[in-house]
């Protein structure tokens, strides 16, 4: 990753997409190499520190997300 790059931090109310970490199963014939790597369209609702953030799905769901690199990034509509 660039050192220079500076990663913008969401604020509360924007939209973001949450990075997903997946493994292949081989016996599911799945492969993590094909699988999208980010999902959803989450809303900031708190910034609990510089790193740790809550967010809400569509549906309601809240989840606490800790931003760790490129973990959260801006959703493209």
């Amino acid at each position: 990753m660039h050192t220079k790059k500076k990663l913008r931090e969401p604020a509360v109310g924007e939209l973001v997409s949450k990075r997903e970490y997946l493994l292949s199963a081989a016996g599911q014939q799945f492969s993590a190499k094909l699988a999208p790597k980010y999902s959803g369209q989450y809303t900031v609702i708190e910034k609990i520190s510089r790193k740790i953030f809550l967010i809400q799905d569509i549906d309601g769901t809240v989840q606490r997300v800790h931003k760790l690199g490129l973990s959260l990034k801006m959703y493209c509509t």
